[in-house]
């Protein structure tokens, strides 16, 4: 398990003022969840995908699904959530 949070300058990417990455690996390595706002989500596939504005996004596996960051403690318990649906 991996937590990186850093207190960033506010900007339109990153309003809250903080950048994050919190992932889970697998034995392998492998992200199995991860929430973070390193880089805009994309949301659909192909020619017709689009890039959110929104930096805030978990990784399920592989797909990725924007998440609406409301505080620190909010992010910390639905990423335990997200775990505890996967163990």
């Amino acid at each position: 398990m991996v937590f990186k949070i850093t207190r960033v300058a506010k900007s339109l990417e990153r309003p809250h003022g903080i950048k994050y990455s919190l992932v889970l690996l697998n034995a392998k390595g492998e992200r199995v969840v991860g929430f973070d706002n390193a880089h805009a989500a994309s949301q659909g596939s192909g020619p017709g995908k689009k890039r959110s504005k929104q930096h805030d996004h978990k990784h399920i596996g592989n797909r990725v699904v924007t998440y609406e960051f409301k505080d620190a403690l909010t992010l910390i318990e639905d990423f335990w959530k997200e775990i505890d649906k996967r163990l």
